[in-house]
């Protein structure tokens, strides 16, 4: 069947349109695909760039991290970095075992005692090994010391940790018992509030925290009477102080009291001079009439040896 004119137009329209649409979505594929290209060498040179970056980072590290090393092994006196001695009979675990995670931080070896990964065949880390042993084996006690003994950092700071935290749910019943019944006595504040405050950290150290509400008033409860005015009042207050406020209450309740056995200096501003008492007169201490009469003045001798006139026969 043969197609009038008007068809023949309307057919070459849509083959047009068509082919128009068709150039259209493949000029649409084709600057997708050269975005996506772009896109991927935008991320590789970005992947290319980050990894450029951390890997001239991770060599600053390493190279910061050698010189830290370097100056581990030289550390003259290690006492000033950790000015504690761990004892068994002195309780200061949680203030020694923060000292010296301080210490192995600064120097990047905290790996040493916090890992259990060893690399003895690794020259650099037997040789930092050996200094973080002879850091351990320093600040111990003889007697601990002992007791802890190990081939390896980690194993010496595992058996200091057992020494003190071992045994949890004992020394903590124990511990937590001691702190609640503790009381100041003649203790001065400054050793009753020490005292307190490290019994709580060892009760930490334990892993039975004992909060900054209940530490205070457990300290409270254990002032003595010349305190017990001052503990009623501290309860009182709203809201509730912390232990740095009460701490530094009662350390000034203690300072004004010391104050008042003291003496009070005098009312007058100059210093008091005794009022010395007057020298002896330069004639001997005796009166004018004395003086006089013990030493006659010329006058008095030439009238008392004049010779008596003689009358004319």
């Amino acid at each position: 069947m043969a197609l009038s004119g008007d068809e023949h137009a309307e057919l070459n329209r849509l083959c047009e349109a068509e082919a128009e649409r068709v150039a259209r979505a493949k000029a649409d594929a084709d600057a997708l695909a050269a975005a996506e290209a772009d896109r991927t060498a935008r991320a590789k040179s970005e992947a290319d760039e980050r990894a450029c970056l951390e890997a001239e980072a991770r060599a600053r590290e390493a190279a910061a991290i050698a010189d830290l090393h370097s100056q581990a092994v030289g550390l003259p006196n290690i006492w000033m970095l950790v000015p504690i001695i761990l004892d068994l009979s002195t309780p200061n675990y949680s203030k020694w075992r923060h000292l010296f995670l301080l210490l192995v931080g600064k120097y990047a070896l905290t790996d040493h005692v916090l890992s259990n990964e060893v690399f003895p065949m690794v020259p650099a880390w037997a040789r930092m090994e050996c200094t973080v042993l002879g850091w351990l084996q320093n600040t111990i006690s003889a007697e601990l010391s002992e007791i802890v003994t190990a081939p390896t950092a980690r194993r010496v700071w595992l058996g200091i940790e057992e020494q003190f935290v071992g045994n949890r749910e004992t020394r903590a019943l124990f511990l937590d018992a001691e702190l609640r019944n503790f009381f100041q006595g003649d203790l001065s504040m400054t050793d009753y509030l020490r005292k307190m405050k490290s019994m709580a950290d060892a009760l930490g150290d334990l892993g039975e925290p004992v909060h900054d509400r209940t530490l205070v008033l457990n300290v409270l409860r254990g002032l003595n009477e010349k305190y017990s005015h001052l503990a009623s009042l501290i309860a009182r207050q709203r809201p509730f102080p912390s232990f740095i406020d009460v701490r530094a209450d009662l350390h000034l309740e203690e300072i004004t009291q010391k104050a008042k056995l003291v003496p009070s200096p005098p009312s007058s501003l100059l210093p008091h001079r005794p009022r010395r008492a007057h020298a002896p007169p330069w004639w001997g201490g005796c009166s004018w009439q004395q003086w006089r009469t013990r030493w006659p003045s010329p006058v008095t001798l030439g009238k008392n040896n004049r010779k008596p006139r003689t009358e004319p026969k």
